[in-house]
């Protein structure tokens, strides 16, 4: 338990900072193109990550919760993507073409774990994803100067909201078995 602890605080520390760095809050009354750039760039990296670690969990997760979380996430995260992807065509926005290095590091993390273990991480990453995201999404929602981009994070912070929960509801379970 002490292992696996230092292990996942340290990732929750490199999110933690990754998350500060690469994603600072929005100047208050900041309405600059620059701004929703960075939004697109945060929800795209964010949901591409979140797509790739539930497939793992898809993989290499032995809970059916845990992996009916996963499939719900693969499939409302991909048309949040695709909804994205709508979005940053038609208002000229860059998509990122790869997993962020956060992203590609907690890949990393979890493609060496497996069975109660994959599935105990998996979780708790998730849940601390998606906790940092929802505060942002909803920042986006209420300050977006492109009302398409204030109605995409509107649409899909409830969706967040729900994908918390239900990670939360299987990831107590998963801490037992994983200490």
């Amino acid at each position: 338990m002490q292992i696996r602890t230092v292990v996942f605080g340290g990732m929750f520390l490199f999110a933690l900072s990754a998350y500060a760095q690469y994603y600072p809050a929005r100047a208050p009354g900041s309405n600059d193109r620059r701004d929703e750039q960075d939004f697109v760039t945060l929800a795209a990296e964010r949901v591409t990550g979140q797509i790739a670690h539930a497939n793992l969990a898809l993989q290499h997760g032995v809970d059916e919760p845990t992996r009916q979380v996963a499939q719900r996430i693969v499939i409302q995260d991909s048309q949040v993507l695709s909804d994205l992807k709508r979005i940053a065509a038609e208002q000229h926005f860059t998509l990122p073409g790869q997993l962020s290095a956060q992203g590609q590091e907690e890949q990393n993390v979890l493609s060496r774990l497996k069975g109660d273990r994959f599935d105990a991480d998996y979780t708790e990453m998730s849940w601390v994803r998606l906790t940092f995201d929802v505060p942002r999404f909803e920042a986006e929602e209420k300050e977006a100067s492109i009302p398409a981009l204030s109605a995409f994070a509107a649409k899909y912070v409830p969706m967040m909201r729900g994908q918390t929960a239900r990670l939360s509801e299987v990831a107590p379970r998963e801490r037992g078995k994983a200490e």
